[in-house]
């Protein structure tokens, strides 16, 4: 590969990006969806591979200064962070407004419940005064009161 091809590879990475970058600046629920999102995500890794191939091929050919080819190379990976991270944001965004919306509804749906149902009277339940001698009745009273109760 000469480094005029290289160049013109990394210009298409680049494009590549930018259109990610706008897609999520522009992204609007109305229009867009979160599968268009995940599809773009699932993407970025490649990108980055094919930069890093084709920057060092480049790299190797070009003789300028390692400042310049470190600082090309810098400015691809906090685009491609900011991508990312923007791409991430939506996602979370778009699933916290899905759990908005599905929560009323089980809040009414509790306290709807909670209203209809039926209150029963307390059980004077027989006290054990601790005594060992009253153990036996205290506990025969207890079993027959709770289990004719119930």
């Amino acid at each position: 590969m000469d480094i005029k091809k290289a160049t013109l590879e990394l210009k298409v990475i680049h494009s590549s990006l930018k259109a990610m970058s706008t897609f999520a600046k522009n992204f609007n629920s109305e229009t867009n969806n979160q599968s268009q999102v995940r599809v773009r995500l699932e993407e970025l890794p490649s990108i980055s591979e094919k930069f890093e191939e084709v920057q060092s091929v480049k790299e190797e050919l070009d003789q300028r200064s390692d400042d310049v080819v470190m600082d090309e190379r810098a400015k691809f990976r906090e685009r491609f962070y900011e991508v990312k991270a923007s791409l991430l944001h939506i996602l979370e965004a778009e699933e916290s407004k899905k759990s908005e919306v599905t929560s009323p509804s089980y809040s009414i749906t509790s306290s709807h419940v909670n209203n209809n149902m039926m209150k029963l009277p307390p059980i004077e339940l027989p006290k054990f005064s601790g005594d060992w001698k009253e153990w036996t009745s205290f506990i025969d009273s207890f079993n027959v009161y709770v289990e004719s109760e119930a």
